[in-house]
């Protein structure tokens, strides 16, 4: 939980966290992920 006002927050949300977050996130998937689907899937 963010506790700062949203006019200071939405710029960082925005600006940084939602233009990095992704594709590093995807990279990482990518990296786990099997031919026959979601690594877990078999648990």
């Amino acid at each position: 939980m963010v506790e700062i006002p949203k006019a200071l927050w939405a710029p960082i949300l925005h600006g940084i966290i939602l233009r990095t977050r992704p594709a590093k996130s995807a990279a990482k998937y990518a990296g786990i992920w099997m031919p026959e689907g979601a690594p877990l899937k078999e648990l």
